[in-house]
C-alpha cells in the first residue's frame, strides 16, 4: 500500500477478509507472552496496511499470534518443540495504534531519507 507516498508491503501469515481474522506464527526459543504478543509491531502493520486498503478499523478484526516453540538440537539445528504445543495470544489494537504505528513509520521514513542524503552529500564532498 501507499501510505503518504511510502509504500509498504507486508503479508500476514494468515488472513480471511470473510471473518476479518489475521493470524500470525511465530516460532523461537524465546518466549511469547500476551504482553509480547500485545505490543508487538508486527501486528499494527498489518492493520495499518488493511485500514488503507478496506477502511476495516481494527476494532472489526480478530487477531492472534500464534507461538510454536523450538529448540536447538545437539547438531546446532532447530526444531520445533516435540509434542508440538501452540500458545494462542488474542490480541486487539484500536485505530489509536495504528494512527500511532504510522506516526512511526513516517518519522522512521524520514530519519532514514536524511540519513541517505547526508550520505550522499558526504560522498560528493570526499570525491
Amino acid at each position: 500500500v501507499n501510505f503518504f507516498g511510502i509504500p509498504l508491503v507486508g503479508f500476514a501469515d494468515g488472513f480471511c477478509g470473510q471473518t476479518n481474522k489475521l493470524v500470525e506464527y511465530k516460532t523461537g526459543k524465546k518466549e511469547w507472552t500476551q504482553k509480547r504478543a500485545d505490543d508487538h509491531g508486527q501486528i499494527d502493520m498489518y492493520l495499518l496496511m488493511h485500514f488503507i486498503t478496506t477502511k476495516i478499523k481494527p476494532e472489526e478484526m480478530s487477531c492472534q499470534f500464534v507461538w510454536l516453540p523450538t529448540q536447538e538440537l545437539a547438531d546446532m539445528s532447530i526444531a520445533l518443540v516435540d509434542p508440538v504445543v501452540p500458545h494462542i495470544f488474542n490480541t486487539k489494537r484500536t485505530t489509536a495504534d495504528i494512527v500511532k504505528f504510522g506516526a512511526r513509520v513516517k518519522k522512521v521514513y524520514e530519519e532514514m531519507c536524511e540519513m541517505v542524503d547526508k550520505k550522499i552529500s558526504t560522498d560528493e564532498a570526499l570525491a
